[in-house]
């Protein structure tokens, strides 16, 4: 190889690390993303839990006249839990191919870090590895239950 081919290939390994680098940076963000919109989503659905309590403990007016109140919050907390679930789903997406194009970028690097972690992890699967988005649908799905009693319980006042 001459000093020109050579300068060549390290330029253009140089512009791949750099890429790399902004990649993996771009692929930690959006995770970090996926985390706070899983707290807002949270937030949100505590709040709404919260709300029942407080009619249940007006002693004054009768739980009927809320049937109406609790129906909306009940279908509220249900639309909101499915949007989360959504939204999970697409973040899953999103990850699953910023790692295929980390793969392929590693392909022509001199160590693969993230493959051979993903090899690891797949090898030692039976020893508690459990994919964080599968986790973490279960927070909304424990949210889609009180509603769904929620959503019957108001039913039942309205009729």
């Amino acid at each position: 190889m001459t000093s020109e081919e050579l300068n060549e290939l390290s330029e253009k390994n140089t512009v791949l690390l750099e890429q790399y680098k902004l990649y993996v940076e771009m692929m930690d963000r959006t995770s970090q993303r996926r985390m706070d919109s899983g707290k807002y989503y949270l937030t949100v659905l505590t709040g709404i839990s919260a709300i029942v309590p407080l009619i249940f403990g007006e002693k004054k007016i009768l739980i009927e006249e809320f049937g109406p109140i609790l129906l909306v919050v009940s279908i509220l907390g249900l639309l909101i839990c499915c949007t989360w679930i959504s939204n999970i789903a697409s973040y899953r997406n999103i990850n699953s191919a910023k790692f295929e194009v980390i793969f392929d970028m590693e392909k022509k690097l001199s160590y693969s870090c993230y493959a051979e972690e993903w090899k690891i992890l797949q090898k030692n699967r039976s020893k508690r590895y459990i994919q964080f988005s599968n986790v973490e649908q279960i927070i909304p799905i424990i949210f889609i239950l009180p509603s769904l009693v929620l959503l019957v319980y108001s039913i039942t006042l309205l009729f």
